[in-house]
């Protein structure tokens, strides 16, 4: 019951009372009044685990799949749901490469036993850990499966439900024919008795009452019963809603971090490729789109950009009016790759040029575009406590910027930073400029880079 209890409050995000409950479960063990077996331990494996205590979460876990490994009911089931659970403690702590061994594990096993639920918990873990390195194909791949399959899972219990409850209407009909024929029997009696009618009609009366009255406190349950899942089902909704809000504002890592700490830390990271992008002749055009248009212009443009981004694990940082800013290597450093931000770049100039082909044959002012990356450290947190935003700074944000102001129209220019980094390449090509003069920085080779 400790344990049940235990779970219980984690439901309910209480992790100090779930903590409680299994340490009074622990003190009857040592007092030798019950026994408790390794596998129990994946309550507060799970305690641990929202509580940011990843290695001790995967210590539990892993007694608890040796438990089941050499258990002699060898449950499979077990054996995969201790993996999936391994899978997530490796989550936690960015080992991505032992997540993604952890829950092909545990889901081979489920595949093998024909057990739904249990690829579903390792699928979920495996699409996590495939986006920390930076794999989208195989991240979208099992995002794919997991949502068939859960999908599946639920309409297979919505029909398990229709049946039950069809079940339930026969039986209740019968129930009925029952009572009918009893009261035909009942009614016999009356005639052959009196007496006996006096005492049935009493006794009739008194069931009836309390039918009644059972009926009422049914329905007022029942009615309690309904508002409190509607009150669960609203208030989790918000909770999604806000969820959702918080996500795109922050990267994943930091909202958790922020919601499991109520503060996030800067961080320092030694390699970050900065993109950056401006719009040439901006003024210009917006003089000759009224205000509607020319915000439907931008948005237009900048949600082609978030989409090239976020299919390359790229972090956008943020929009400074007709200017694009966004970071690859962070706030997870295997997200993404520099030739992952060239590769969007380049992208984001074909994009470009064809919106401005679109745009001139409906006689409509279009934007060129210039775009700059430079790959260098950078401390990355969150500023501000009205409005929050995650950012960045360091002299290679400086840089990034001069690398988009010294380019040209329709050109990814880089520094010498992200070239060395990218030349070897297989697909890019690579036009050096030499040494031009940068605002600030004085004269910096710089090279052009497009498709070979």
């Amino acid at each position: 019951m400790l344990l049940r209890l235990s779970e219980v409050a984690m439901v309910l995000g209480d992790l100090t009372e779930a903590k409680d409950h299994i340490e009074r479960a622990k003190t009857m063990v040592d007092q030798g009044r019950v026994t408790y077996r390794v596998e129990q331990g994946a309550t507060e494996a799970e305690i641990l685990l929202r509580k940011g205590d990843c290695a001790g979460a995967l210590e539990h876990f892993e007694r608890m799949r040796a438990f089941w490994q050499r258990h002699p009911a060898r449950r499979q089931d077990h054996v995969s749901y201790a993996c999936s659970c391994k899978a997530r403690a490796y989550l936690c702590a960015h080992r991505y490469a032992d997540a993604i061994r952890s829950a092909s594990e545990g889901l081979a096993i489920a595949t093998a036993g024909g057990m739904p639920k249990e690829s579903i918990d390792n699928l979920g873990p495996l699409a996590m850990a495939y986006e920390g390195l930076g794999d989208p194909w195989n991240a979208m791949r099992t995002w794919k499966r997991f949502y068939t399959m859960r999908d599946s899972a639920n309409a297979a219990l919505a029909d398990s439900r229709l049946t039950g409850a069809m079940l339930a209407a026969d039986f209740e009909q019968q129930q009925l024919a029952d009572s009918l024929a009893n009261a035909e029997q009942r009614r016999r009696m009356v005639l052959e008795n009196e007496a006996v009618v006096a005492r049935e009609k009493n006794r009739r009366n008194v069931f009836l009452f309390s039918g009644i009255g059972a009926l009422v406190l049914a329905g007022s349950l029942w009615s309690r019963l309904r508002y409190t899942r509607r009150s669960r089902a609203a208030i989790q909704k918000e909770k999604d809603i806000s969820e959702g809000l918080l996500l795109n504002i922050l990267p994943e890592e930091v909202a958790h971090e922020l919601k499991a700490k109520g503060h996030a830390d800067a961080k320092h990271f030694d390699n970050v490729t900065i993109l950056f992008t401006d719009f040439k002749g901006f003024t210009e055009a917006s003089e000759k789109l009224s205000p509607q248009e020319l915000v439907e212009e931008l948005n237009t443009c900048f949600k082609a950009f978030d989409g090239i981004i976020t299919a390359h694990g790229i972090e956008k940082i943020k929009t400074i009016g007709d200017a694009y800013m966004c970071a690859g290597g962070l706030p997870v450093p295997a997200s993404s790759k520099p030739v992952g931000v060239v590769q969007a770049a380049l992208e984001m100039q074909a994009f470009m040029v064809a919106r401005k082909k679109e745009r001139d044959a409906l006689g409509k002012p279009a934007f060129d575009m210039r775009v700059g990356i430079h790959t260098g450290p950078v401390v990355a947190g969150i500023v501000g406590v009205k409005k929050f935003a995650y950012d960045i700074w360091g002299d290679t944000v400086n840089i990034a910027s001069r690398m988009e102001s010294s380019g040209e129209v329709g050109q990814v220019n880089i520094s010498e930073a992200t070239y060395a980094l990218v030349k070897d390449e297989p697909g890019l090509t690579f036009t050096p400029r030499g040494k031009v003069q940068a605002k600030g920085k004085g004269e910096m080779e710089m090279y052009f880079v497009g498709y070979a």
